[in-house]
């Protein structure tokens, strides 16, 4: 068995690459394709061809071809290209205060100089919390792209309390612990909250 080549030398996950050699099989569930240990699911195979796919997070190397206890690798390196995918999760890009699925959402980045994010974080149910500064407030964002205020309001106060009876200053950075309280810090203030 000999693997000569393979096309292209460069993808991501998804890529479907023709590896092209001798005395491999025409049954696809004989045929193993690896890169650096992770499999690539086999769509077609002959006895000189084999098409299979690059999967997610397989890294950059050498394409390994397993037939009936024979392996044979590539002399050249697969070059693996991360790609990310940026997409409007929540909010329009413009400034206000509302609650609302996906792009019905408002957020307030803008202003004076401090009102920029207040923070991120993700709790184990997926839900999405963000530090909405302009706004005062801690807003919610669950798994199927609703937001909604967590706590505080639109306006601006220092009050402890749970939900919209809290008030921020000036919220500031975001943090998540094991049970999944939130903390904020309000330099506006002087005091962290939780």
């Amino acid at each position: 068995m000999t693997l000569s080549s393979f096309l292209p030398a460069t993808g991501g996950h998804g890529t479907s690459i023709l590896i092209n050699g001798s005395n491999f099989s025409s049954d696809t569930a004989d045929v193993e394709v690896t890169i650096n240990g992770k499999k690539l699911r086999v769509t077609g195979s002959s006895m000189n061809q084999i098409m299979a796919v690059v999967p997610k997070r397989c890294g950059s190397g050498k394409i390994s071809v397993k037939i009936a206890g024979k392996e044979v690798g590539s002399e050249q390196t697969f070059n693996y290209v991360y790609t990310r995918t940026v997409t409007n999760f929540a909010g329009n890009g413009t400034a206000g205060y509302a609650n609302g699925r996906g792009e019905d959402a408002m957020f307030n980045f803008t202003g004076t100089e401090w009102h920029r994010g207040g923070g991120i974080v993700i709790d184990k149910n997926g839900n999405v919390f963000v530090g909405d500064v302009g706004n005062s407030c801690i807003r919610k964002i669950d798994p199927s792209g609703l937001v909604t205020t967590f706590a505080g309001t639109n306006v601006a106060g220092d009050a402890d309390g749970t939900g919209q009876q809290a008030r921020f200053l000036l919220l500031y950075g975001l943090a998540i612990d094991k049970d999944d309280n939130i903390y904020t810090s309000d330099p506006g203030t002087g005091r962290s909250k939780r």
